[in-house]
C-alpha cells in the first residue's frame, strides 16, 4: 500500500530543509499544493507549522 499524498508532505518538507519549493519538486506537485497540505495538516492537528528564521 502505497502512503496518500497528504502523508508524504510533511516528510518531503522536512527533507527540503523545512522549503516548498524543493518539497513540491520532490513530490511532483505544484508549490501551492504542499502549502495546501500543510495547512490542512494545521488544521486537523491545531498545531501551526514551524518556520526557521532567517537570521
Amino acid at each position: 500500500m502505497t502512503a496518500r499524498a497528504g502523508d508524504r508532505a510533511p516528510p518531503a518538507w522536512c527533507e527540503s530543509g523545512f522549503n516548498l519549493v524543493r518539497a513540491a519538486a520532490a513530490l511532483h506537485v505544484h508549490r501551492n499544493t504542499v502549502v495546501h497540505r500543510m495547512q490542512k495538516i494545521e488544521q486537523i492537528t491545531g498545531r501551526p507549522r514551524v518556520t526557521t528564521a532567517r537570521a
